[in-house]
């Protein structure tokens, strides 16, 4: 999981609705660190040492373990002002031994624009996820198991031990929501058990592009929304992926947010006004291009 910077949307008035009750993007969301610059525990609180004892509790370092890795180094290595990065490496500190890296900070947010159901006032404070990498470096991709967009090498299959991971430290330091804006199509994708977009077009996006798309498999739908080749429909127009933010509820206003009336009707609403369709022949040029490459 990364984030990207929120860019204008492609959309069309066929092809979703023009009025949005609320435009968000990370400057709405993302307020004062906790972390102090310069400090050497992550989140100000955690030696490397106790994250080691933690991800093994988790079995998150015995998963690493059966794609064949071993001899953990954990770094805690400062990330431009007052962030910090999180770095797991196999055996030497080196770039090409890197498994796992990771920049999180705690946040507040309140949304700019209210809604018909809202967060009402409350600064409800969340865990940030700014960049989330897992992958074996050592390891090859095969027929049966692509690359997804952004993917240099193999992933290590450890995102939902991750997740509750994350979700048992918010509930340890009383943290509301844990907050992701998706790089990719498939990154949504994957955490839709979790996390739900705060906004409810976004969230029927990825409802519509999943069954207007299938039977794709997940990496050539999120390549081909990649590759600019899945257009809306009537109107034609190239779909692009924007980053937004997502949610993974650890507060009760959040969650009935998500459960409320309004927000499940206006993801209905949306999907039943969202229509996309694969440019076969664009699709097949870029997958002939990129099998040369």
């Amino acid at each position: 999981m990364s984030r990207k910077s929120k860019k204008p949307a492609a959309a069309s008035a066929e092809a979703r609705p023009t009025a949005r009750p609320f435009d968000l993007d990370e400057r709405d969301l993302l307020g004062q660190l906790t972390v102090n610059e310069g400090s050497t525990l992550w989140l100000g609180s955690y030696t490397a040492s106790e994250i080691e004892r933690a991800l093994e509790q988790r079995g998150i370092l015995s998963g690493f373990r059966r794609s064949g890795l071993d001899r953990f180094i954990i770094r805690i290595e400062p990330f431009e002002e007052f962030d910090q990065t999180l770095r797991i490496y196999c055996e030497a500190t080196k770039p090409e031994n890197l498994i796992a890296e990771a920049r999180f900070r705690e946040v507040r947010f309140v949304p700019k624009i209210k809604m018909p159901e809202t967060f009402t006032a409350m600064q409800l404070s969340a865990l940030a996820l700014e960049w989330l990498l897992m992958q074996n470096p050592f390891a090859s991709f095969s027929p049966q198991k692509p690359p997804l967009p952004g993917q240099a090498y193999p992933g290590l299959g450890q995102a939902r031990q991750v997740t509750h991971m994350l979700m048992a430290l918010c509930k340890k330091r009383r943290l509301a929501a844990i907050l992701n804006f998706p790089q990719f199509f498939h990154n949504a994708y994957l955490y839709r058990d979790y996390f739900h977009f705060y906004d409810p077009v976004r969230e029927a996006d990825i409802l519509a592009l999943h069954r207007d798309l299938s039977p794709l498999r997940l990496a050539d739908m999120s390549w081909a929304i990649e590759a600019g080749c899945v257009r809306m429909t009537p109107s034609g127009e190239k779909f692009s992926w924007v980053s937004a933010a997502q949610l993974l509820s650890m507060h009760e206003v959040i969650k009935d947010y998500f459960a409320s009336d309004w927000y499940r009707r206006s993801v209905r609403e949306a999907l039943e006004n969202q229509s996309y369709e694969l440019d076969r022949e664009a699709f097949q040029k870029f997958l002939a291009q990129r099998a040369k490459t």
